[in-house]
């Protein structure tokens, strides 16, 4: 059973099969992860520590006690969210268990199939009809991501050094906008909606019977309607999806987004990303730093557009 990020707790993953009296230890089928492919190259594969450390969000808080954080969510969720039911939990103060029920499932296609796209695309409607106004005990966006949704501002105290080597000409000519803009998102991202907030591939669940569910819920907090969307689609286009800016504005919830809202929560998206890319990798944790810059440059690409 892994250690959670920090050394606090353990988990152990464990499956409740519907229709059986038994217990069995086995690797949730949620957790495995498929090849990756950017648009433009290879993108690596988050390991499931790397998952506990977050793509996002990425807060010391939520890395210590990451299990216990998605036993309370789950707990909580109403029957009407696309998610699996908590059956039970067990936790010792060092070991923790999730007990949930077994999904007939398989992650989506890497890259992304239009048709499986599209099946998320409108469960992640439902998720925001259903999660409004948000029915858990959950953190604001503004209050839960000010940390990480501050790395152009970082980026311009000079935080890293130099980074027109490492992020281009363009990103280094425009720091002190970026960071302008940057500093507006938590009045646009404000809302009283349910996100998961760490919607991927690798999250998501297709079932037989035509369902999608999200699994892994242990970033959940209160954010606009659509806020799980733009977070999911540099992750997306990474994964060899379409043009986020064509899905976002086609969508249901992005038509109906305030656009400065939605490209200053994007430009605090994307300087999460990049600064996050530019650390020295964890040890024993290879690929996060990869996946990190892979969707930071999906995001930026979609920002630029926008401005």
């Amino acid at each position: 059973m892994p250690a959670a990020a920090g050394g606090a707790m353990q988990l152990a993953a464990l499956r409740f099969p519907k229709g059986r009296g038994e217990l069995r230890d086995q690797p949730p089928t949620n957790r495995h992860s498929a090849d990756h492919r950017e648009f433009n190259g290879e993108v690596p594969t988050p390991t499931p520590a790397e998952k506990t450390l977050g793509d996002l969000p990425h807060r010391p808080a939520r890395r210590r006690r990451p299990h216990r954080r998605e036993a309370r969510n789950a707990a909580a969720l109403p029957l009407t969210v696309p998610a699996p039911r908590l059956l039970g939990t067990y936790d010792d103060g060092t070991w923790v268990a999730l007990v949930f029920e077994e999904v007939t499932g398989r992650q989506p296609q890497v890259p992304w199939q239009p048709d499986e796209l599209r099946r998320v695309l409108d469960t992640v409607t439902v998720l925001a009809r259903t999660g409004t106004p948000c029915p858990l005990d959950v953190p604001p966006v503004a209050e839960d991501l000010a940390e990480s949704f501050s790395g152009w501002r970082r980026l311009l105290d000079g935080e890293a050094g130099d980074v027109r080597g490492r992020l281009g000409a363009w990103t280094a000519d425009h720091l002190a906008d970026l960071a302008a803009l940057e500093a507006r998102w938590p009045e646009g991202a404000a809302g009283d909606t349910l996100a998961h907030a760490d919607l991927r591939a690798d999250n998501v669940l297709l079932t037989a019977d035509g369902g999608v569910v999200f699994v892994d819920w242990p970033h959940a907090l209160r954010a606009a309607p659509w806020f799980d969307l733009l977070v999911m689609l540099p992750c997306v286009r990474a994964q060899g999806g379409p043009d986020p800016e064509q899905v976002f504005t086609s969508h249901p919830l992005g038509r109906d987004a305030d656009p400065d809202a939605v490209t200053a929560t994007l430009t605090a998206l994307t300087g999460y990303f990049l600064r996050s890319s530019l650390n020295p990798a964890p040890p024993g944790l290879p690929t996060l730093r990869p996946f990190q810059r892979a969707q930071g440059d999906a995001a930026l690409a979609w920002l630029r557009q926008r401005l």
